[in-house]
């Protein structure tokens, strides 16, 4: 989970091109997300098979449950 975390978190860095509070904040959550896939399943299996849909559909569950 840890390295997926990661993995998310510099992604989403990259993909927006800076590095402010507002790009730390979603990449946190983008990191986050990416990692509850990864431990739904034993080694990457699960984050093999997840789409962009379903990222997006749980960080937007995860939106409305932090704000």
């Amino acid at each position: 989970a840890g390295d997926t975390f990661a993995s998310g978190f510099m992604g989403t860095l990259s993909e927006l091109g800076r590095q402010d509070m507002e790009a730390f904040r979603q990449a946190m959550k983008v990191g986050t997300v990416l990692s509850s896939f990864s431990i739904e399943a034993f080694s990457v299996e699960r984050l093999k098979t997840v789409t962009r849909e379903e990222v997006d559909q749980r960080l937007e569950t995860f939106r409305r449950i932090i704000t």
